[in-house]
């Protein structure tokens, strides 16, 4: 059995390693930026971030031990890709052998973790934690093991501390404890035992909350948008990687859950009803939330994706040849190349971003103490990722001191307050005749989707653009780097270079 799993957990890492070294995008620049602080310095900058600390804490020991490259940071989140393959196989061993092959086989292939396998951020970690909270939570509330709900504790608060989702999968796990008590030969027993363990999640979550609150209050999630029923069902699929292996997955697990489902008041009854709050739990809260404070995103889904992997163990597993058979589809599905030019979370070279690629080219026209002006303010830290601290840096926020890090307090607020005029003038007369200033600004097209944030700085951009062409100082410089037109990357961004050629007055 060892050498079996072994092989799987070996798959799993020849699957994942495709695209390892492949480019930042801008989510990844702002966790790298933040984790080559100190760990001081990383809890401070998350004030301004809207995160919870252990990701980036582990991020920065890793950088400051293995470098800050794509290949170097992605490995982390390999790293825990890889530990959930043989997680999931003891995870589902409560339901037996094969539900425990089955969960194994689906966490080696699925594609939302061999997408978070290759992208630094922490969402491949929470996958992993939010497991471990499903499998402890039945071993400890349903089955009747005291011992593991120590590991509940562990598992739920390390959640809370990796992504705010966790919230979200405590409260379903609060609920969960419902079918428990229904089915528990002592029920005072289990509530008290279920009492202490929240209890203790809550009490290590606490010096968190403060920061929390003040998150809550100026920070948030400016890009993202208010999701309808529609978009509810495809990000859920996009967990499988299309609706149509969620359709075929459903059906399978569903002919294998009927049965413990129609028994609430057995231990597998219970299980049941809990893992499916477990896994639909987070979602639908999200989704709520989301209609009154935009917070939606598909990776934030990641919370259910632990206790989705041990619940369609143990339901495919009980579902005989239709359960094996599904499986063996989603499995191929998943795997195969051909499949990736189909939707869902497919990587690709294109498909993060051409930020590397661009600030290849700018280093080959700027020179050391040049100014480099981002349009999209998030996307500072990518840039200067790459092209180092030998530049200046100002997004269209104003000039910065610490272009690592965004601060996203109040930040439409204070993007509407400020304007081109505010801040061009005093730059570029900042600057020495000859020295150079890139603008650089985001090349995708306006959607039907984009939120208030981007369109406000999409007109920045080109605010700053008019501003620095008609700027009477300022000279065009040629460059000749062209954005990918098809596929275009997820983060797609262009660059116009000037040089400066007078000193005269200010204004424009």
């Amino acid at each position: 059995m060892t050498a079996a799993l072994g092989s799987l957990v070996a798959a799993s890492v020849a699957l994942r390693l495709e695209g390892l070294g492949v480019g930042y995008w801008v989510d990844e620049g702002l966790s790298v930026g933040i984790a080559q602080s100190d760990a001081g310095a990383i809890l401070g900058h998350l004030a301004g971030d809207g995160s919870p600390p252990l990701y980036y804490l582990l991020l920065g020991a890793w950088v400051r031990a293995f470098g800050s490259s794509e290949t170097a940071t992605h490995a982390l989140s390999l790293l825990f890709a890889t530990v959930t393959v043989p997680v999931a196989f003891w995870a589902a061993l409560v339901f037996g052998r094969r539900a425990a092959w089955l969960a194994a086989v689906l966490a080696a292939t699925s594609p939302f973790i061999t997408y978070f396998a290759r992208e630094t951020r922490m969402y491949s970690l929470v996958t992993l934690l939010a497991l471990v909270v499903a499998a402890t939570f039945v071993r400890a509330f349903v089955y009747d093991r005291p011992r593991a709900a120590i590991g509940f504790v562990a598992a739920l608060a390390l959640t809370l501390l990796t992504h705010n989702w966790g919230i979200y999968l405590a409260l379903a796990a609060s609920v969960a404890m419902i079918p428990a008590l229904l089915a528990a030969e002592r029920p005072r027993e289990l509530l008290r035992r279920a009492g202490w363990a929240f209890g203790a999640v809550l009490v290590l979550y606490l010096p968190w909350v403060p920061v929390l609150l003040g998150q809550v209050r100026s920070t948030g999630a400016p890009w993202s948008f208010t999701p309808g029923v529609r978009d509810l069902v495809r990000e859920t699929a996009a967990l499988v990687r299309d609706e149509r292996v969620l359709v075929a997955l459903v059906l399978a697990a569903g002919s294998g859950a009927v049965g413990v489902l129609r028994r609430p008041r057995t231990p597998d009854g219970a299980a049941a009803w809990a893992l499916s709050i477990l896994v639909l739990g987070p979602i639908l809260l999200g989704w709520l939330v989301a209609q009154v404070e935009p917070s939606w995103a598909t990776r934030y889904l990641a919370v259910s994706v632990g206790p989705m992997l041990l619940a369609l163990g143990w339901w495919l597993s009980r579902a005989g040849g239709l359960g094996l058979a599904a499986t063996a589809i989603a499995v191929v599905l998943w795997i195969q190349p051909f499949t990736r030019l189909g939707p869902g979370l497919e990587i690709a070279d294109h498909m993060k971003s051409n930020a590397g690629g661009l600030a290849a080219a700018l280093e080959i026209v700027l020179e050391p103490d040049d100014l480099v002006i981002v349009g999209q303010p998030e996307a500072l830290p990518l840039f200067a990722l790459y092209l180092g601290d030998d530049v200046s840096y100002a997004s269209v926020l104003g000039p910065t001191e610490e272009p690592l890090v965004m601060d996203w307090r109040d930040v439409t607020e204070r993007l509407s307050a400020t304007t081109a005029a505010e801040h061009v003038g005093p730059l570029v007369a900042g600057r020495p005749p000859g020295s150079r200033i890139a603008l650089v600004v985001p090349s995708t097209s306006p959607a039907p989707t984009d939120t208030d944030w981007i369109r406000l700085f999409r007109a920045r951009s080109r605010e700053w653009r008019v501003a620095l062409a008609s700027d009477s100082r300022l000279a065009t410089v040629p460059f000749g780097y062209t954005v990918p037109l098809r596929p275009l990357p997820t983060s797609a961004f262009t660059a116009q270079v000037f040089e400066v050629v007078g000193v005269g007055d200010e204004t424009n």
